[in-house]
């Protein structure tokens, strides 16, 4: 059995978007930006970055759920945002399975996450309430443990769903479910009272977050401008009762569209940061949830012993995108242990370790300055991008004088030289894949796409098989549309080809792609000629008026000669072309009117569209940029294509 790792899951989804977006753009999807909650941690972050490779996507921006919101809220409102004057709002986002509380500031042109709290808490959890209620009626009713069939369980999800919408809007609410299990019915009530008994854990998380998010920001209560709800679960009144309670009982603010504000804000982003279009800048400064510390082995100069230190790289609610360089003196390779701060702050199960980089210093006599690079890129995720020796060299340098100083000023000076020496870094135990399991994930994930595109297709050979099967079939049956265009014995013949092939096709479903391609090019045989008499004996009087109409124009306007045209032997050309296609055709249609509807045509659809193309070049090359060979002689100039267009009919 094959075994697929969470990232490769992942990748397969992303997959499966990027094509639906394809289909429906019809272009090809290269960039993308990629929303997550603020609790994803490094790995899952950097796992999302893998699976997006691994799906031949280049991500611009890995952004958190409230920064993509708040983007979609501040782009176009820009106008009404002052230049110093910050305006903050606060974001109560609702969702499937999480709540989260964004300050957001505001200046125009710019938006900055000033801090965000959530938890995962959402939806979700109303219907589990729910859920586990009625289905403690529906076991004292009828003995029947809905918890331990999931088909019972998605049906009566499905119809709680259902009753919490209602119970938004009404003080009750029913639940009704058909055959919930073991043939027994259910149906019952619930009121807002009892609901909101349910929901009181919950509340105690909302409250919570909404106090968290209140402390870290600073700030008073009275300072936020406006307290903007998104989200579906954000619908529920006593959620809008308690975010309007926290920030003093401000009425609440429904502008966006609850439900695709994240989407719309990812969109948002990703136009602003690819170089394939041109928007308003808008500048967007996110900030990390947890802290990242790196420790290291501080040597003694005394007795050799090694000093376990630490230090708070980026504390928490730092900006993203921002770099920070570090100093140390050594002389001999160290290592950097990259990891949580504050492991209270993690979620559950969240590793704390980050990683370890060493440094790969030369070994020496004398203390190095070793200057080391550590960022928070604009994923959200730690690295440390590099590391360099600085080596101090005495020199004599010359600068130029000032324009005032004195003639006999000093131009030179002593100063010391800088040399930057860049060191190796390996790592080890850091998020994310390796090379060689990213290329084999790859690898496996093209292998499928393959496998994939190869039943489609062999999907629709077999389709394409059963349809010739039926639709021919049907034509050549007495009163079908092929009936007049095929003589007895072949018809008889086809038949009994249709049928055989019909008998093989239900025998052999798996057979390869090749194997219905062949069956149907075998059946073409006798049934092509068929197809051919029908859809030329109705395609032929179209084709025939739009070349005869083609001839009488062309060669009027060779008939008029106008000031833009001054070579008469082409005009005369011309003219003489006009009338050999007319000569042919005549002479054709003679010939086809002699055949009947069972011989194989003469005059074609194939031939006519030739000839049309053929006389339209030499039309084109004489009257193509002439004023006076427009169709209805008003002497504007004639558009090749047009004309083109005009002469096919």
């Amino acid at each position: 059995m094959t075994q697929f790792s969470a990232t490769e899951v992942a990748a397969m989804f992303l997959t499966k978007l990027k094509q639906v977006t394809e289909d429906w753009c019809g272009a090809k999807v290269a960039d993308a930006v990629i929303a997550v909650p603020s609790s994803f941690s490094d790995f899952q972050r950097q796992a999302l970055l893998d699976a997006a490779s691994i799906a031949d996507l280049n991500v611009l921006r890995v952004v958190n759920d409230h920064t993509a919101t708040a983007l979609e809220y501040g782009f176009f409102r820009n106008a009404n945002f002052d230049a110093e004057k910050p305006t903050t709002v606060a974001f109560c986002q609702m969702g499937h399975s999480n709540f989260s509380v964004a300050i957001v500031q505001f200046l125009k042109g710019k938006l900055e996450v000033l801090c965000e709290r959530s938890d995962k808490v959402g939806g979700r959890d109303m219907d589990e309430c729910l859920i586990r209620a009625f289905a403690e009626q529906f076991k004292k009713k009828t003995g029947c443990d809905v918890l331990t069939n999931k088909k019972a369980c998605f049906k009566l999800e499905d119809a709680v769903a259902k009753t919490k919408k209602i119970l938004s809007a009404n003080s009750e609410a029913g639940v009704s479910c058909e055959c919930l299990m073991e043939d027994q019915d259910f149906g019952s009530n619930v009121d807002r009272d009892t609901f909101l008994d349910m929901c009181k854990p919950m509340m105690r998380k909302v409250s919570d977050v909404l106090e968290a998010a209140k402390a870290a920001c600073n700030m008073s209560v009275s300072s936020i401008d406006a307290v903007e709800i998104c989200g579906g679960a954000a619908r529920v009144p006593w959620v809008k009762e308690m975010c309007s309670k926290a920030f003093g009982g401000k009425e609440l603010s429904t502008t966006m569209n609850a439900d695709e504000c994240v989407a719309r804000g990812c969109a948002l982003q990703a136009a602003i940061l690819s170089p394939l279009y041109k928007v308003r800048e808008f500048k967007v400064e996110d900030s990390t949830r947890f802290p990242i510390s790196l420790g290291w082995q501080m040597p003694d100069g005394n007795n050799g012993a090694a000093k376990a230190m630490s230090s708070v790289v980026f504390a928490e609610d730092s900006v993203m995108n921002f770099m920070k360089v570090i100093t140390f003196r050594r002389r001999a390779p160290f290592e950097l242990t990259a990891a949580y701060a504050d492991e209270k702050l993690l979620p559950n199960g969240t590793p704390k370790d980050l990683g370890t980089y060493t440094i790969d210093v030369p070994v020496q006599d004398a203390l190095k300055k070793v200057k080391v690079k550590t960022a928070l890129t604009l994923h959200g995720t730690f690295c440390v991008q590099g590391a360099h020796i600085v080596e101090e060299l005495e020199g004599l340098e010359e600068e130029d004088a000032p324009a005032e100083a004195s003639e006999d000023h000093e131009a030179s000076r002593k100063r010391k030289k800088i040399r930057r020496v860049d060191l190796h870094i390996s790592k080890k135990g850091c998020p994310g894949l390796g090379e060689e399991a990213l290329k084999r994930s790859k690898e496996k994930e093209e292998k499928m796409i393959q496998d994939m595109q190869e039943v489609i297709e062999t999907n629709a050979r077999k389709n394409d098989l059963e349809a010739y099967i039926l639709g021919m079939r049907g034509g050549i049956a007495e009163g079908g549309k092929y009936a007049a265009y095929v003589k007895a014995d072949d018809a008889a013949a086809l038949s009994k080809q249709l049928e055989s092939a019909e008998e093989w096709l239900y025998d052999h479903p798996d057979d390869p792609k090749e194997a219905f391609v062949q069956k149907l090019n075998e059946l073409k045989v006798l049934g092509g000629p068929v197809e051919s008499r029908y859809r030329n004996d109705m395609r032929r009087p179209e084709l025939i008026n739009a070349l005869e109409e083609s001839i009488v124009r062309f060669k009027a306007a060779a008939q008029k000669p106008t000031r833009s045209i001054t070579d008469n032997a082409k005009l005369q050309g011309l003219e003489k072309t006009c009338d050999e296609v007319r000569s042919w055709l005549s002479d054709m249609k003679e010939q086809q009117s002699k055949l009947s509807k069972l011989d194989d045509s003469i005059l074609t659809t194939e031939t006519l569209e030739a000839k049309t193309e053929e006389l339209i070049k030499v039309a084109d090359s004489v009257l193509g940029q002439s004023d006076s060979a427009a169709p209805n002689g008003s002497g504007k100039a004639v558009d090749a294509d047009a004309t083109a267009g005009h002469g096919k009919g």
